[in-house]
């Protein structure tokens, strides 16, 4: 995992204003694609948000009832997230490659984390030692093969593999008749992929089908 603590230590405080444009709007419709990709969760499942910077995400997974646990290596990151959870949640410091809860989880999320890790088939691995039933991260075609990373979670010892269209973007908030259109082109399948590969990113879950 590349080492940017220090640098995220600097940019903690309000680092999701300043990195998205509209960060409420960003979350919401990022978990509409991490909620729905892969198995459902059951009521008062565990999820653990690795590299969670600030915990942004952390309204998006406690509205739904779910309890929060959020982990980044970044001690400035980590103040900034229980600022903003409080007792409503979980905040540990810890590297994400090498970091495992006491007991396990029903979900690990990994947004915007993927590209930093090095071997992606021995973190998934690790991942699964203690995630009961789905591992979800983001990536973007441009940056990553979907196909490699497919492999890896194949090598990794998931045999489920579901992928679903994100188009949101972190610089842009549409107005809402643009966004509905986004919200259909995701549910449309080949054309919802396309344009995710070529300009957005998509949302993978990662699991055990026999499970």
């Amino acid at each position: 995992m590349i080492d940017l603590s220090e640098k995220f230590d600097r940019v903690a405080e309000g680092f999701s204003e300043a990195e998205y444009k509209d960060p409420d709007h960003y979350n919401r419709r990022r978990a509409e694609a991490v909620f729905n990709v892969g198995p459902n969760l059951p009521a008062g499942a565990t999820v653990l948000d690795l590299g969670c910077g600030d915990a942004s995400f952390a309204g998006e997974v406690l509205s739904r009832g779910f309890c929060y646990i959020g982990v980044d290596s970044s001690r400035g990151m980590c103040a900034a997230a229980r600022d903003r959870v409080g007792d409503r949640g979980t905040i540990e410091q810890g590297d994400l490659a090498s970091y495992a809860p006491v007991q396990p989880v029903d979900m690990t999320l990994m947004l915007r984390v993927l590209y930093l890790v090095n071997d992606r088939v021995v973190v998934l691995r690790r991942i699964a030692d203690y995630t009961r039933i789905k591992v979800v991260f983001d990536l973007s075609a441009r940056q990553l093969s979907l196909e490699g990373v497919a492999e890896d979670v194949s090598a990794a010892g998931f045999d489920g593999f579901d992928v679903r269209p994100m188009l949101v973007s972190m610089r842009y908030a549409p107005s809402p008749p643009v966004d509905a259109i986004f919200r259909a082109l995701e549910r449309s399948g080949p054309p919802g992929h396309f344009v995710a590969r070529r300009r957005f990113r998509l949302c993978c879950a990662a699991f055990h089908a026999a499970a």
